[in-house]
Protein backbone atom coordinates (compact mmCIF):
# COMPACT_ATOMS: atom_id res chain seq x y z
CA UNK A 1 0.00 0.00 0.00
CA UNK A 2 1.42 3.51 -0.93
CA UNK A 3 0.69 6.74 0.43
CA UNK A 4 0.05 10.14 -2.12
CA UNK A 5 -0.42 12.83 -0.35
CA UNK A 6 -1.63 16.03 -2.86
CA UNK A 7 -1.43 19.22 -1.22
CA UNK A 8 -3.13 22.07 -3.10
CA UNK A 9 -1.67 25.32 -2.41
CA UNK A 10 -4.17 27.53 -4.64
CA UNK A 11 -6.92 29.44 -2.90
CA UNK A 12 -9.00 28.42 -6.06
CA UNK A 13 -8.72 24.71 -4.93
CA UNK A 14 -9.12 24.95 -0.95
CA UNK A 15 -12.17 24.18 0.86
CA UNK A 16 -12.93 26.95 2.90
CA UNK A 17 -14.91 26.69 5.81
CA UNK A 18 -15.45 29.25 8.39
CA UNK A 19 -15.95 28.63 12.00
CA UNK A 20 -17.80 30.67 14.77
CA UNK A 21 -16.24 29.64 17.97
CA UNK A 22 -17.18 31.53 21.55
CA UNK A 23 -14.71 30.36 24.66
CA UNK A 24 -17.44 28.75 26.62
CA UNK A 25 -20.12 27.47 23.75
CA UNK A 26 -18.82 25.94 20.43
CA UNK A 27 -20.64 26.11 16.73
CA UNK A 28 -20.11 25.42 13.29
CA UNK A 29 -20.74 27.03 10.30
CA UNK A 30 -20.07 26.11 7.09
CA UNK A 31 -20.05 28.42 3.78
CA UNK A 32 -18.95 27.17 0.34
CA UNK A 33 -15.73 28.07 -1.18
CA UNK A 34 -15.26 31.41 -3.75
CA UNK A 35 -13.09 32.11 -6.37
CA UNK A 36 -10.79 34.58 -6.77
CA UNK A 37 -10.00 37.18 -9.88
CA UNK A 38 -7.03 39.21 -9.43
CA UNK A 39 -5.87 41.52 -12.03
CA UNK A 40 -1.97 43.28 -11.52
CA UNK A 41 -2.06 47.53 -11.48
CA UNK A 42 -0.64 49.31 -13.27
CA UNK A 43 2.56 51.75 -12.30
CA UNK A 44 1.08 55.35 -11.90
CA UNK A 45 3.54 58.63 -11.91
CA UNK A 46 3.17 61.07 -9.52
CA UNK A 47 4.82 64.54 -8.95
CA UNK A 48 6.21 66.60 -6.15
CA UNK A 49 4.80 69.39 -4.95
CA UNK A 50 5.76 72.13 -2.82
CA UNK A 51 4.75 72.23 0.89
CA UNK A 52 3.71 75.24 2.50
CA UNK A 53 5.78 75.66 5.77
CA UNK A 54 4.82 78.23 8.78
CA UNK A 55 8.32 79.93 9.04
CA UNK A 56 7.11 81.42 12.76
CA UNK A 57 6.07 80.16 15.68
CA UNK A 58 2.34 78.76 16.03
CA UNK A 59 -0.25 77.57 18.13
CA UNK A 60 -1.59 74.04 17.05
CA UNK A 61 -4.18 71.78 18.08
CA UNK A 62 -2.62 68.27 17.79
CA UNK A 63 -2.98 64.78 19.29
CA UNK A 64 -0.53 64.53 22.14
CA UNK A 65 -0.08 60.98 24.14
CA UNK A 66 -1.17 60.58 27.34
CA UNK A 67 -0.23 56.92 28.08
CA UNK A 68 1.24 53.84 26.66
CA UNK A 69 0.67 50.63 27.89
CA UNK A 70 1.06 46.91 27.01
CA UNK A 71 -2.71 45.24 28.03
CA UNK A 72 -1.80 40.78 28.71
CA UNK A 73 -4.76 38.86 27.78
CA UNK A 74 -4.39 34.99 29.01
CA UNK A 75 -7.01 32.99 26.89
CA UNK A 76 -7.78 28.92 27.19
CA UNK A 77 -10.05 27.71 24.17
CA UNK A 78 -10.99 24.72 22.43
CA UNK A 79 -11.32 24.52 18.93
CA UNK A 80 -13.57 21.50 17.41
CA UNK A 81 -13.29 21.10 13.67
CA UNK A 82 -15.39 20.13 11.27
CA UNK A 83 -14.26 16.85 10.01
CA UNK A 84 -11.60 14.23 11.29
CA UNK A 85 -8.06 15.64 10.74
CA UNK A 86 -4.66 13.68 10.27
CA UNK A 87 -2.54 16.66 10.62
CA UNK A 88 -2.35 20.62 11.20
CA UNK A 89 0.24 21.96 8.99
CA UNK A 90 -0.32 25.36 9.76
CA UNK A 91 -1.96 28.06 11.64
CA UNK A 92 -1.40 32.08 11.11
CA UNK A 93 -3.36 34.54 13.58
CA UNK A 94 -4.84 38.52 13.36
CA UNK A 95 -5.56 40.48 15.74
CA UNK A 96 -8.81 43.02 15.12
CA UNK A 97 -9.67 45.13 17.99
CA UNK A 98 -13.09 46.25 17.53
CA UNK A 99 -13.34 48.39 20.49
CA UNK A 100 -11.29 50.28 22.73
CA UNK A 101 -13.19 53.01 24.89
CA UNK A 102 -11.67 54.76 28.32
CA UNK A 103 -14.56 55.74 30.57
CA UNK A 104 -14.54 59.00 31.70
CA UNK A 105 -13.49 59.72 35.10
CA UNK A 106 -12.57 56.39 36.31
CA UNK A 107 -9.78 55.47 33.96
CA UNK A 108 -10.57 52.38 32.85
CA UNK A 109 -10.13 51.09 29.51
CA UNK A 110 -12.54 48.59 28.05
CA UNK A 111 -11.19 46.29 25.40
CA UNK A 112 -13.11 43.79 22.83
CA UNK A 113 -11.67 42.47 20.03
CA UNK A 114 -11.55 38.91 18.03
CA UNK A 115 -8.48 36.23 16.84
CA UNK A 116 -8.80 35.70 12.85
CA UNK A 117 -7.46 31.77 12.91
CA UNK A 118 -6.36 30.33 9.26
CA UNK A 119 -5.42 26.91 10.04
CA UNK A 120 -4.15 24.59 7.12
CA UNK A 121 -5.06 21.01 8.26
CA UNK A 122 -4.91 17.77 5.93
CA UNK A 123 -8.30 15.65 6.79
CA UNK A 124 -8.49 11.67 6.89
CA UNK A 125 -7.22 10.39 3.62
CA UNK A 126 -9.50 8.66 0.85
CA UNK A 127 -8.66 5.36 -0.15
CA UNK A 128 -8.67 4.91 -3.76
CA UNK A 129 -6.41 1.70 -5.44
CA UNK A 130 -4.71 0.96 -1.99
CA UNK A 131 -3.31 4.58 -2.31
CA UNK A 132 -4.18 7.34 0.24
CA UNK A 133 -4.92 10.77 -1.28
CA UNK A 134 -5.06 13.48 0.91
CA UNK A 135 -5.85 17.24 -0.09
CA UNK A 136 -4.99 20.34 2.07
CA UNK A 137 -7.96 21.96 3.76
CA UNK A 138 -8.40 25.26 5.22
CA UNK A 139 -10.71 25.89 8.07
CA UNK A 140 -11.72 29.90 9.20
CA UNK A 141 -12.03 30.81 13.25
CA UNK A 142 -13.18 33.46 14.98
CA UNK A 143 -12.40 33.74 18.50
CA UNK A 144 -14.00 36.92 20.24
CA UNK A 145 -12.25 38.24 23.40
CA UNK A 146 -12.54 41.06 25.87
CA UNK A 147 -11.57 42.92 29.00
CA UNK A 148 -10.81 46.01 31.27
CA UNK A 149 -7.95 47.30 32.60
CA UNK A 150 -6.65 50.87 34.39
CA UNK A 151 -4.70 53.12 32.36
CA UNK A 152 -1.82 55.03 34.34
CA UNK A 153 -1.22 58.14 32.65
CA UNK A 154 2.46 58.13 32.25
CA UNK A 155 2.23 61.56 29.57
CA UNK A 156 0.71 64.57 29.17
CA UNK A 157 -1.92 65.09 31.99
CA UNK A 158 -5.58 64.46 30.13
CA UNK A 159 -7.81 67.62 29.89
CA UNK A 160 -11.15 66.74 31.35
CA UNK A 161 -14.88 68.10 30.45
CA UNK A 162 -15.90 69.78 34.20
CA UNK A 163 -18.93 71.62 35.00
CA UNK A 164 -18.98 74.41 37.30
CA UNK A 165 -21.74 75.94 39.29
CA UNK A 166 -21.57 79.39 41.01
CA UNK A 167 -24.42 81.10 41.86
CA UNK A 168 -26.37 81.32 38.93
CA UNK A 169 -23.51 81.00 36.63
CA UNK A 170 -22.58 77.71 34.50
CA UNK A 171 -19.73 77.00 33.19
CA UNK A 172 -18.90 73.94 30.45
CA UNK A 173 -14.88 73.20 29.23
CA UNK A 174 -15.56 71.22 25.97
CA UNK A 175 -12.39 69.43 25.56
CA UNK A 176 -12.02 66.42 23.30
CA UNK A 177 -12.27 63.40 24.91
CA UNK A 178 -9.53 60.97 25.06
CA UNK A 179 -8.83 58.15 22.40
CA UNK A 180 -6.86 54.78 22.17
CA UNK A 181 -4.76 53.71 18.75
CA UNK A 182 -3.41 50.36 18.82
CA UNK A 183 0.18 50.63 18.16
CA UNK A 184 1.13 46.54 18.04
CA UNK A 185 -0.15 43.50 18.61
CA UNK A 186 1.28 39.60 19.56
CA UNK A 187 0.55 36.20 20.02
CA UNK A 188 2.50 33.35 22.60
CA UNK A 189 0.48 30.09 21.94
CA UNK A 190 0.77 26.48 22.36
CA UNK A 191 -2.05 24.46 20.66
CA UNK A 192 -2.74 20.63 22.16
CA UNK A 193 -4.34 17.89 19.84
CA UNK A 194 -7.43 16.31 22.00
CA UNK A 195 -7.31 12.83 21.63
CA UNK A 196 -10.52 11.07 21.47
CA UNK A 197 -10.37 7.43 22.30
CA UNK A 198 -13.76 7.04 20.32
CA UNK A 199 -12.86 8.28 17.19
CA UNK A 200 -10.79 5.72 14.86
CA UNK A 201 -9.64 6.29 11.42
CA UNK A 202 -11.57 5.34 8.27
CA UNK A 203 -12.92 2.19 7.20
CA UNK A 204 -9.88 1.23 4.87
CA UNK A 205 -7.51 1.68 7.76
CA UNK A 206 -9.02 1.53 11.16
CA UNK A 207 -5.90 2.48 12.84
CA UNK A 208 -5.16 5.63 11.48
CA UNK A 209 -4.29 8.47 14.10
CA UNK A 210 -7.38 11.27 13.85
CA UNK A 211 -8.80 14.25 15.72
CA UNK A 212 -11.27 16.70 15.90
CA UNK A 213 -10.89 18.97 18.80
CA UNK A 214 -7.96 21.49 19.57
CA UNK A 215 -7.19 23.06 22.74
CA UNK A 216 -5.22 26.17 22.57
CA UNK A 217 -3.27 28.55 25.02
CA UNK A 218 -2.67 31.84 24.02
CA UNK A 219 -1.53 34.86 25.32
CA UNK A 220 -2.20 38.40 23.69
CA UNK A 221 -0.10 41.04 24.26
CA UNK A 222 -1.57 44.95 22.60
CA UNK A 223 0.30 47.92 23.23
CA UNK A 224 -2.14 50.95 22.98
CA UNK A 225 -1.44 54.91 22.89
CA UNK A 226 -3.98 56.93 24.90
CA UNK A 227 -4.01 60.52 22.75
CA UNK A 228 -5.82 63.24 23.18
CA UNK A 229 -6.18 66.69 21.44
CA UNK A 230 -4.83 69.59 23.12
CA UNK A 231 -3.63 72.93 22.25
CA UNK A 232 0.25 73.23 21.95
CA UNK A 233 2.50 76.27 21.45
CA UNK A 234 5.04 75.18 18.79
CA UNK A 235 7.96 77.52 18.55
CA UNK A 236 10.52 78.81 16.06
CA UNK A 237 13.34 77.44 17.55
CA UNK A 238 11.90 73.51 17.87
CA UNK A 239 11.44 73.91 14.12
CA UNK A 240 15.40 74.85 13.83
CA UNK A 241 16.40 72.54 16.44
CA UNK A 242 14.58 69.93 14.10
CA UNK A 243 17.25 70.99 11.27
CA UNK A 244 14.61 72.19 9.32
CA UNK A 245 15.64 75.99 8.02
CA UNK A 246 13.60 78.82 7.01
CA UNK A 247 12.79 77.72 3.48
CA UNK A 248 11.37 74.63 4.71
CA UNK A 249 14.27 72.48 3.54
CA UNK A 250 16.07 70.22 5.43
Amino acid sequence: MCEKKELSKSKNEQDVKKVQVDIHKTTIQQCDGSKITANTTPLCMNTPEAIDVIHTGVIAQIPVVLAQLTVQINMNTFIELPELIYEIREIRNKIKVTQSVIVQDTNMLFIKGKIKKHIDYIPSGVYTNDCIYRKLKQCIVEIPFNCTTKVIFNGNVPLKVDTNKRDQLNVEFYDELPYCRLVNSKIVENNRVIEDGNLKGTKDDPKESVFRKIEENMVIFLTFKILQKQQVKIPVSSVIDLGININGCF
